[in-house]
């Protein structure tokens, strides 16, 4: 199971690729800027608040068994291996 803090981290970096700062949310979900800090350092916050985060990211929160965890890493994993192995073919002359 995800930590809190894996779960922050992972939004902090959706946050940093859509190139918003912490005080930019007020605008995206209605935090201030002390609520995003508190937050990404894995502080603790109400379920209705990281509602609202993935709201405003539009993003989704799905629940599945750890098994269906592990079979979709592994297949998110062979997807990868697949496409770096294509891209090498391409690189070479």
């Amino acid at each position: 199971m995800r930590t809190l803090t894996e779960i922050a981290e992972e939004i902090k970096g959706i946050r940093q690729q859509q190139k918003l700062k912490q005080s930019d949310m007020r605008l995206v979900n209605g935090m201030t800027q002390q609520q995003v800090s508190k937050f990404e350092k894995g502080g603790d916050i109400n379920l209705s608040t990281l509602l609202r985060i993935l709201d405003g990211f539009n993003l989704e929160m799905v629940f599945v068994t750890r098994e269906q965890a592990r079979e979709l890493r592994q297949g998110l994993n062979s997807i990868s291996m697949a496409e770096i192995e294509k891209n090498g073919e391409h690189s070479n002359p």
